[in-house]
């Protein structure tokens, strides 16, 4: 089993290979289209970018998009107990 620390430096260098795919791409459409020159992405479109290219990871490995869809289904309804009285739960 991988320790999370050589778990998070995949996960940073798998950023960065995204993140220049994109800056790459974009370069591409800069030459097409007549973006101006010194264009950067929005911080929230980088996000959106990761997350993206997180999910189309996910997809190619059986399982892994389901499991991680069920982590997320869960934290939100835990988020939402979290708040509710205790009476109501």
């Amino acid at each position: 089993m991988p320790s999370a620390k050589k778990k998070r430096e995949e996960e940073e260098s798998e950023k960065k290979t995204t993140t220049t795919k994109n800056n790459n791409q974009l370069l591409e459409t800069k030459k097409k289209t007549l973006l101006p020159r010194n264009y950067h992405l929005k911080k929230s479109l980088k996000k959106k970018l990761e997350i993206l290219a997180k999910y189309e990871r996910l997809k190619e490995t059986p399982g892994k998009l389901e499991k991680e869809l069920a982590k997320r289904r869960k934290k939100a309804s835990q988020r939402g107990q979290k708040f509710m009285p205790r009476t109501r739960r």
